[in-house]
């Protein structure tokens, strides 16, 4: 699959030595959810699929975009309404709740370990430090943003933290302010 973009998460490992590939959920996409692209953080809302913006909970990131029967979208003959853009991307009808119903695969594992460009210089020295999401190209998350937060962890900014570095913009972030937890600033 080619990206449409240099950003976005992309997994890479699991901090559980016996896990090869993190548990998917698959969820319908809210009608006119905006351009969800694979890499980008998600979360549910009111039962439903959509990005997550900068100032919310993460439920996990998009790897797979599938029709109501659980075919690639990209690949299949099924004519869905809504558009596509390249083979990575997915902007849903107005109705998709009710009539397509394209889902959303999303890795949602918080031990799971996603490769994410900052937008800015990263140093071995923040390694474990605290990051919030950044929208880099695109609707939703889709990297971190070195220049505002990062640090210790504080509840309500607690988006991603680095656990590896790659490379000067590049590091292995895991989800940390997850749907998932009992975190009362949600």
């Amino acid at each position: 699959m080619a990206k449409t973009s240099a950003y976005g998460f992309e997994y890479v490992r699991h901090l559980e030595p016996s896990v090869s590939t993190p548990a998917t959920l698959e969820y319908i996409i809210s009608d006119s959810a905006g351009a969800l692209t694979i890499g980008d953080a998600v979360k549910l809302s009111s039962g439903y699929l959509m990005g997550a913006g900068t100032d919310s909970e993460k439920f996990g990131i998009l790897v797979g975009l599938v029709t109501s029967k659980g075919e690639n979208l990209f690949k299949s003959k099924e004519s869905v309404s809504g558009s596509k853009t390249g083979d990575d991307t997915y902007n849903a009808a107005s109705d998709n709740t009710t009539v397509d119903q394209v889902k959303g695969v999303v890795f949602y594992d918080d031990k799971a370990l996603f490769k994410g460009k900052a937008t800015g210089t990263i140093t071995q020295a923040m390694v474990g430090q605290w990051f919030l999401g950044a929208v880099s190209d695109g609707t939703y998350v889709d990297s971190v943003n070195y220049t505002t937060a990062q640090g210790a962890f504080s509840a309500g900014t607690q988006d991603f933290q680095l656990l590896e570095l790659l490379d000067a913009t590049t590091g292995l972030f895991r989800i940390g302010r997850s749907q998932l937890l009992n975190d009362v600033t949600i």
